[in-house]
């Protein structure tokens, strides 16, 4: 039995045939599949500009008191862009810092709908975020007061463009 998963395994991951790409194609939408019914936002999907960076300003960091040096040493300086999946993996809020990017759960205009932002300040023991390409915190979202308890996970890796085949479909 063994021997018949091993070859099996081996047709899907290194066959030269149709049938073996059809096999690592199925193989691969089971994956994703499992990966969505056990941790949905692992792979997210930019669909906003909010974190683009076309004409970019800076100054709005200068009140939070991170200096240009600083904001080009965070993840992502350059931005995210609709289309880019992001990895997100789940993280214990204490260890979150300015610069980060998170993706957290919308209340009220945006209610369900995930989010990704990036910490600018603490408020208490709260977060003040925002997106790159907003002029401040969306404060309808609670984004000058962020509750940790609303904060999904942290993004750990950029996949450029690859999620427009998501949007698509």
């Amino acid at each position: 039995m063994i021997k018949k998963i091993k070859k099996i395994i081996v047709r899907i991951f290194f066959g030269d045939d149709y049938l073996s790409d059809i096999l690592f194609l199925i193989f691969i939408f089971i994956v994703y599949f499992i990966i969505q019914l056990v941790y949905p936002p692992l792979f997210s999907v930019i669909v906003s500009p909010s974190m683009e960076h076309h004409n970019f300003n800076f100054q709005k960091y200068e009140q939070y008191n991170i200096t240009q040096q600083e904001f080009f040493q965070f993840p992502y300086p350059n931005g995210l862009y609709v289309g880019d999946i992001i990895i997100i993996l789940p993280i214990d809020t204490q260890y979150l810092k300015p610069g980060d990017v998170i993706l957290y759960t919308g209340t009220s205009l945006y209610k369900g709908v995930y989010i990704f932002h990036r910490i600018v300040g603490y408020n208490n023991s709260n977060f003040i975020i925002m997106g790159d390409n907003n002029p401040g915190p969306i404060i309808f979202e609670g984004e000058n007061n962020m509750n940790p308890n609303r904060i999904i996970g942290i993004g750990i890796l950029r996949i450029p463009l690859l999620g427009y085949i998501k949007l698509l479909i």
